[in-house]
């Protein structure tokens, strides 16, 4: 109910979306005196999908962060990491963290599965990795580069779309298998197609394949 009464988000929630809860969070936010500040914030909703929108998103991870309100945040994420069997289990983990058994939300508009392993390599690694330097941790960020190499390919985007054409079917399928692929032909991407560097972008190919062959 603060979540969303402080962004405004309560008023920019799906159409679809059941009245009574609205009605309750507002009534909600109106009797409780933890915190009533209003942020003035601007939101623009316009196309954006009910799965996406931000204010499903802030119930779908509401459960996970009242639930960590006794305890540290971070080190709920960190406990996923604790004795690994897989890099699998890792993530199953992380999911299973933030999926709140009791939503409220219909089966649709749940955190799904992909949508978690999203958050897990682009957020939850990164921060973790950084953590693990910080602490002088090198078996936690050694277990967090190993999640990287190998972590499956997530869904394909436009932009993994568009490269494609200029692949063939072997390419496309070790890419498609690795996460850590799939970011480096976006990286690519922004680095050179978008610039329209061709010229560069084959030089640099080059130097990276020479360095290989020398280094072998």
């Amino acid at each position: 109910a603060i979540l969303l009464n402080s962004t405004g988000l309560i008023r920019l929630l799906p159409k679809s979306f059941p009245s009574e809860y609205r009605n309750k969070w507002i009534s909600l936010y109106t009797e409780q005196n933890f915190s009533k500040n209003d942020l003035k914030t601007e939101w623009t909703t316009f196309r954006i999908r009910p799965g996406n929108h931000p204010a499903i998103r802030v119930i779908q991870i509401s459960g996970f962060l009242y639930s960590a309100l006794d305890d540290s945040l971070f080190r709920r994420i960190v406990s996923c990491f604790s004795t690994p069997e897989k890099v699998g289990v890792i993530s199953d983990r992380f999911y299973h963290l933030l999926k709140d058994e009791n939503e409220i939300l219909p089966t649709q508009l749940g955190l799904g599965k992909a949508r978690s392993d999203e958050i897990f390599i682009n957020v939850i690694l990164p921060l973790t990795a950084l953590y693990a330097q910080k602490m002088n941790f090198p078996a936690l960020e050694s277990l967090v580069r190993k999640a990287y190499y190998e972590f499956p390919g997530l869904a394909g985007n436009y932009i993994n779309s568009t490269l494609e054409c200029l692949m063939n079917q072997s390419q496309k399928k070790i890419i498609s298998n690795k996460t850590i692929l799939q970011q480096g032909t976006i990286q690519l991407y922004f680095d050179f197609c978008r610039q329209h560097e061709c010229q560069l972008c084959t030089a640099n190919c080059n130097e990276i394949i020479s360095g290989w062959e020398n280094a072998e």
